[in-house]
């Protein structure tokens, strides 16, 4: 994303921001693809205290993984400096997937066989350069209320809310399963949960959470505009989402080098603690 959009997303959202009540806002946070770094633009423009302090932060697929990397990096619960992550997250994770020059063809003998082309070691490995273990080996009672979580139930197909407080999963299955997209990943020690998008009726509860009384502040790459109680901030330029969303697929399994993490990550991560 450009600097002028990101200038301009900060004047609506800033506009948007003076007729709504923070703690009466609810943060979208919709899938990604590959690069859950598109996010970081649009949670910059919060404060870490007014991430806190919204009604609720509703997170779809890669939207887990780029608000608990934001959290992380407010808590000490990285592995490396942001820094590090924007130079170096594009490379490690094509590695975790890549490991010689006999992986992709290794990979669509998987895909025949067993319907995934990767298996869970890449993405896990990934999770695990990311964040810290004491961080993962948390259960999800640890992350805050306000979070709200997605997941495809796979026992019904139903897409389902996951409840925080309750707990039952370490934040590191919830990252996982969170961003398991069944053709890359899949994990049979796992077999209950996977990315919501996959979910036989994701539309009906997402479209749920967007229509529901309240202010709305979605981070998307398939709109942008905005409505009386709706803000839509684009995570792409417009009319590129399914460009941006193939390349991305493509670059990751095809080994090329993808520079929209480095680009998103220093406008939108690597930035002080707030």
């Amino acid at each position: 994303m450009s600097e002028l959009v990101c200038n301009k997303h900060r004047e609506i959202f800033d506009a948007f921001k003076r007729e709504h009540k923070t703690n009466a806002t609810e943060l979208i946070l919709d899938g990604t693809g590959p690069c859950v770094s598109m996010h970081f633009p649009n949670l910059a423009l919060f404060s870490f205290f007014e991430l806190q302090s919204l009604a609720a932060i509703h997170a779809f697929s890669g939207g887990v993984f780029a608000y608990l990397s934001i959290l992380a990096r407010e808590n000490n619960y990285l592995c490396h400096a942001p820094q590090e992550y924007a130079h170096n997250l594009d490379k490690a994770f094509r590695g975790f997937h890549h490991r010689n020059l006999l992986s992709l063809p290794k990979a669509v003998v998987r895909y025949s066989r067993k319907g995934s082309l990767f298996g869970a070691a890449p993405l896990l490995s990934h999770i695990r350069y990311v964040f810290k273990p004491d961080f993962l080996d948390s259960d999800i009672r640890v992350l805050p209320r306000n979070f709200k979580p997605y997941l495809n139930d796979l026992t019904t197909g139903r897409a389902i809310q996951i409840d925080t407080a309750k707990g039952g999963m370490t934040v590191l299955q919830l990252l996982f399963t969170a961003t398991s997209v069944p053709f890359l990943y899949r994990d049979e020690s796992m077999p209950n949960w996977s990315d919501v998008v996959y979910s036989k009726d994701f539309k009906r509860v997402y479209f749920g959470v967007l229509k529901s009384n309240g202010p709305k502040i979605v981070s998307t790459m398939w709109k942008s505009g905005r409505s009386t109680d709706s803000l839509y901030l684009s995570t792409v330029r417009p009319g590129l989402a399914r460009r941006r969303l193939i390349s991305d697929i493509a670059k990751l399994v095809l080994n090329v080098p993808n520079n929209n993490f480095r680009r998103e990550m220093e406008s939108g991560f690597v930035t002080s603690k707030i």
